[in-house]
C-alpha cells in the first residue's frame, strides 16, 4: 500500500516498518525486542465502578473510577488501562492522576462520533455503572533516574497521561526543569489551563505553551497558533539534551 511518509529512505534500507500501517503480503518474521516494567508492577484484570464523571469541555469526560479495595493498583506515571468491552473489544485510556493519590483512578474520554464507548459513556451510562479493566500497561512512563531536563508534548487529550507525569514530578519534588506543549483545537480544549497555570506560578521550573490549531475568528487568542509539535521544534531545534 505504498511507502508511509514517516519512514525515511534510511528506515527502509534497515528493514524498519510501521506495524500500526503494515500490511504483509507475504510470509515474514518479526523480531521484538521484550520490553520490561520495573519494580513489582502486575498487570490484572479487575472490576471498577463509575463513581464520578465529570464534563472537563464539551467532548472530553472524566471518569473517576473506584477499584476494589483488598490491595492497591501500582502503575507508573504516564501508564494506561484497557476498558473491556463484550465480545472481546477494548478501549485503551491513559491514567490522569498520579501513583500517589489514593482513591479514584481517573481517565479523560473524548467523544468520538459513533464511538461505542464514548458514545455509551456520553449518553447512557447510569451513575456508579460497572466496567472491567486490565492494566496498568504501557512503556509510556515517567524515568526517575534520568537527570536531564523533561519536555512533554501532547495533542487534545494525549494530555491525559502528561498530567499525570507533571503531578507526580511536583510530588517528588524535582528542582530540574519541565516544559509542556498542549496542543489543541480552540481555547475551550485546554479544560485543565487554570491547574498548569497555578503550577507554573508555583513550581519556578516549570513552563507551559499551549498551542491552538484552530483559534477562533475573534482575534483573543494571543498565543501560539499552528500545530503543537511545530511550535516545539520552533522553540528547542535541538532536542539532543532532553528527555521527551
Amino acid at each position: 500500500r505504498g511507502t508511509p511518509a514517516a519512514l525515511s529512505p534510511a528506515d527502509l534500507s534497515s528493514s524498519q516498518a510501521l506495524l500500526c500501517q503494515a500490511v504483509a503480503t507475504s510470509d515474514l518474521e518479526v523480531e521484538i525486542a521484550p520490553l520490561e516494567t520495573p519494580g513489582n508492577i502486575r498487570i490484572r484484570r479487575l472490576p471498577c465502578r463509575v463513581q464520578t464523571a465529570t464534563r472537563l469541555c464539551p467532548d472530553v469526560m472524566e471518569l473517576g473510577l473506584k477499584l476494589p479495595g483488598f490491595e492497591p493498583f501500582e502503575y507508573l506515571a504516564g501508564q494506561y488501562v484497557d476498558i473491556l468491552l463484550s465480545g472481546g473489544e477494548r478501549r485503551s485510556f491513559s491514567i490522569a492522576n498520579p501513583p500517589h493519590t489514593a482513591g479514584l483512578l481517573q481517565i479523560h474520554v473524548r467523544r468520538v462520533a459513533g464511538g461505542r464507548f464514548s458514545d455509551y459513556v456520553f449518553e447512557q451510562m447510569k451513575p456508579r455503572a460497572l466496567l472491567r479493566l486490565e492494566g496498568p500497561l504501557g512503556q509510556f512512563y515517567l524515568r526517575e533516574d534520568r537527570q536531564r531536563p523533561v519536555l512533554l508534548m501532547g495533542g487534545g487529550t494525549g494530555y491525559g497521561p502528561l498530567k499525570a507525569i507533571l503531578a507526580h514530578v511536583f510530588h517528588l519534588g524535582w528542582d530540574r526543569p519541565v516544559q509542556l506543549y498542549w496542543g489543541v483545537r480552540d481555547r475551550v480544549d485546554l479544560y485543565d489551563q487554570q491547574q498548569l497555570l497555578d503550577w507554573s506560578g508555583t513550581h519556578p521550573g516549570f513552563r507551559f505553551v499551549p498551542v491552538l490549531s484552530e483559534p477562533g475568528d475573534d482575534g483573543a487568542w494571543e498565543g501560539r497558533t499552528g500545530f503543537v509539535h511545530q511550535a516545539v521544534v520552533a522553540d528547542i531545534p535541538d532536542l539532543s539534551g532532553w528527555d521527551v
